[in-house]
């Protein structure tokens, strides 16, 4: 049922007694209670509801029985029933019956009460009292009108934003809701959420800041009628972890628990309302900046073909940069904050990220940037005619190829950067107008010489050399560390036996001892690989702690203070990139046509890609040359002496 139902009762009581009852003389000899039951019989009931009775318009409720089976009719008895609770609930109950006992003013005592009870099963049928329904009452809302308005234009991530709320609520159903002077009537819940529709695969954020009065909670609301809803000062937080899942505002109106056994919503599809975010002048709630994508789309130097950088020291230059945000969401200007960091760095890749050394920090003169400014979606902003200064020193001149421009976040800036991958742009040294610039790097040590290796590559372009940089540091550095593990006494020295796999070198200890050089197709290398005596590998032999000399501790303080910089064996590195050849050739996708030690190479050697390897007819003919040179050049010495020195063992002093 659900609702009240007004029933009217018309019931006999027979007096089964041996004494009669006497008449109340107009008080009530009799009252009654009604009950629905779950269960077949009255004492043996699972469950009941207990509805008292109005007797007011009970005329002969004060009248007398006589004894032995006499009766009386009563007409008029009135009382109200509600079947409430859940849906199953409701079916369990299956009887009415109706109780006598004692009235107020009886002047009568009952001998027995287990039969003064009466049940009757709910249906259709004469003997059954009338068909029971379990259909709650249908208050359909049908939520509309949903205003947000907002102090801002923007929802900075993680920061609690202001906002008010109000929305309207029709009834569309078919019984009226009263006022509650108590309970409420409604439940408004709010959600951040994905979508603009609410159903189990909607990803919701539940909004749990609460201003509303309880009075619009406790409104009635007839069938047709609208009613409104408002909330002030909400505070909405959008995480960054989940902006990507916030593109609506959802405000739902439900029915509270305290008349839901009562009432029912049949159609939870209408009573929620969404706003999308987005700007306002679209007619939305405000903007979110999480698909904000900054990226460097322009970078140039200023008269690079008279621009040049010597090992060691400054050079100031000029620059231009473009930044465009290439995300669907607009970043926002925020207060006392500047949205980006640019820095100005020389690496050894063209991608700052795929760099093997971390950037090299150059000068540039961002104080008169404004660096706080928003970027539309799509759109760019422009900082030129920048200064700064470039420093490249000598220990990495030959190893760095390019000048770059990154932009970064902020770290407490409320916006998100979803590809941080396009954050910089490089431009490779050179004299071109479209290159940073002409670098000069000072001759390598003859003891870094010393431990250099030369290896040529056959067709690989020096214009291909920027991408390949890390690429061979990798690879070289891998083939050291598997050739060392291998032969750990030839590379650690007086370290005793090795105890575990370690690494000897790593990428960054790969440095060029010469920028690289094209000869004819091919791109000669000369490199050669740092050494740190205390390296993982070194340092798990099981000698690698004993107790040095007192000569052996005064040179590692000497070195130490003067910082002199080792190297790896040039024996050890040259065989180590011959044993991963094949290896070093697929990551590098090019072919190595030699591998020579630099101090050997001569300048007919291998600078063209080939060692010198004469053929056995020019040895012999070269042989035979110089035999005759030799021949001759004593018959001429011969000739040339006095007579008496031809024959020195006959000259006889005088």
């Amino acid at each position: 049922m659900g609702i009240g139902k007004l029933i009217s009762l018309n019931v006999t009581i027979e007096n089964n007694g041996t004494d009669s009852i006497d008449d109340a003389s107009g008080t009530a000899n009799y009252e009654f209670n009604v009950y629905v039951i779950a269960g077949d019989e009255f004492e043996e009931r699972t469950g009941e509801l207990k509805f008292p009775t109005v007797i007011t318009e009970v005329d002969n409720i004060d009248a007398g029985i006589i004894e032995d089976c006499g009766s009386e009719l009563f007409t008029g008895i009135t009382t109200t029933v509600i079947i409430a609770g859940p849906n199953e609930t409701c079916e369990d109950y299956s009887k009415l019956c109706v109780q006598v006992v004692r009235g107020t003013g009886a002047v009568f005592y009952e001998r027995r009460e287990d039969n003064n009870v009466l049940c009757k099963d709910f249906g259709t049928e004469m003997t059954q009292v009338g068909q029971k329904s379990c259909n709650r009452n249908e208050i359909d809302l049908h939520v509309s009108g949903l205003t947000v308005t907002t102090t801002d234009e923007f929802f900075p991530l993680d920061e609690a934003v202001a906002i008010d709320i109000a929305a309207n609520v029709t009834n569309i159903g078919q019984v009226n809701l009263p006022s509650s002077s108590g309970e409420h009537n409604f439940v408004i819940k709010k959600y951040l959420t994905n979508s603009g529709v609410l159903n189990s695969n909607t990803h919701t954020i539940e909004i749990t800041d609460v201003n509303i009065e309880g009075v619009q909670l406790q409104q009635d609301i007839a069938v047709g009628d609208v009613i409104s809803f408002d909330e002030s000062d909400l505070n909405v937080t959008i995480p960054t972890n989940q902006c990507d899942s916030v593109t609506h505002l959802c405000v739902q109106v439900t029915l509270d628990d305290s008349v839901s056994d009562l009432y029912v919503d049949p159609n939870p599809n209408n009573n929620y309302i969404c706003k999308e975010f987005g700007p306002q002048s679209d007619n939305k709630i405000g903007t979110v900046p999480c698909n904000v994508d900054i990226r460097v789309s322009s970078f140039t130097v200023d008269d690079t073909n008279t621009v040049s950088y010597d090992a060691g020291q400054s050079r100031d230059i000029t620059v231009n940069i473009q930044l465009a945000n290439s995300g669907t969401d607009h970043l926002p200007v925020f207060d006392n904050q500047d949205n980006f960091v640019v820095s100005l760095l020389v690496t050894d890749n063209g991608q700052v990220e795929s760099s093997t050394d971390d950037g090299m920090q150059q000068t540039l003169n961002t104080n008169a940037l404004q660096l706080n400014q928003g970027i539309d979606a799509g759109a760019s902003i422009d900082f030129n005619d920048v200064t700064g200064s470039v420093t490249i020193s000598t220990d990495i001149c030959f190893t760095v190829n390019h000048l770059c421009v990154q932009v970064t976040k902020p770290t407490n800036v409320p916006y998100r950067d979803v590809d941080q991958t396009n954050n910089d742009k490089c431009i490779q040294f050179g004299s071109e107008n479209d290159l940073a610039g002409q670098k000069s790097c000072t001759d390598a040590d003859s003891e870094k010489m010393s431990a250099s290796v030369v290896v040529t590559f056959l067709n690989l372009p020096a214009v291909r050399w920027s991408e390949k940089t890390s690429i061979f540091r990798k690879a070289v550095s891998d083939a050291v560390n598997e050739y060392c593990n291998g032969n750990f006494e030839e590379c650690c020295p007086d370290k005793g036996s090795k105890t575990a796999n370690e690494n000897i070198s790593t990428p960054k200890d790969v440095t060029l001892t010469q920028l690289p050089e094209q000869v004819g197709n091919n791109l000669r290398i000369v490199s050669a690989v740092t050494f740190n005596p205390d390296n993982p590998l070194c340092s798990s032999g099981t000698d690698a702690r004993r107790r040095r000399s007192f000569p052996e501790l005064i040179s590692t303080l000497i070195k130490r203070d003067t910082d002199v910089t080792l190297y790896l064996s040039v024996d050890v590195l040259t065989d180590a990139i011959i044993a991963k050849e094949s290896d070093i050739e697929q990551a590098m996708g090019y072919t190595m046509s030699s591998v020579i030690q630099a101090r050997n190479e001569t300048q007919t050697g291998a600078s063209d890609g080939s060692e010198f390897s004469p053929e056995p007819w020019l040895i012999i003919v070269m042989v035979v040359c110089a035999t005759l040179i030799v021949a001759v050049i004593s018959a001429m010495i011969y000739l040339a002496l006095p007579a008496r020195k031809r024959n020195p063992a006959f000259y006889i002093y005088q």
